[in-house]
């Protein structure tokens, strides 16, 4: 009965908890507040940098499962060149949230990318963004 139930149901059952995320985002922004209390509700850590060298430091001591580039990233042909250099970023899942950062994050080679280009806006929980942060972990 509780797969059947599980199979008929709408939304599917997201598993994030225990996840931690490093996001990416050098401009605060309203939306992003939301969806870091949307990834806390769901039991994800969060962790913020605003820049690749806070970025490096944290995932080496918290040892991030996915990294979440934020949407409002300038000049992301650079900047993730930049990321692809960085060794410990670059081993982990990357999460992209624009067409822009997607295929620049697909230029580098050593970049395992997961984009999620749904619009993110403040009126409904992100639920394809959650599912792919999800796949891209690995769950």
């Amino acid at each position: 009965r509780a797969t059947l139930a599980a199979l008929a149901s709408p939304t599917p059952q997201l598993s994030l908890a225990g996840l931690t995320l490093l996001h990416l985002r050098p401009t605060l922004s309203a939306v992003a507040d939301d969806l870091h209390h949307v990834l806390q509700s769901y039991q994800c850590r969060v962790l913020e940098v605003d820049d690749l060298d806070q970025a490096d430091l944290l995932a080496r001591v918290w040892r991030p499962h996915v990294v979440l580039l934020d949407s409002a990233i300038p000049e992301p042909e650079a900047y993730l060149a930049q990321f692809s250099q960085q060794q410990g970023l670059a081993a982990l899942p990357l999460v992209t949230l624009t067409s822009e950062a997607t295929q620049a994050a697909n230029s580098c080679t050593n970049l395992r990318v997961f984009p999620c280009l749904e619009p993110l806006t403040q009126a409904q929980p992100p639920m394809a963004l959650l599912q792919v942060i999800q796949v891209a972990a690995g769950g």
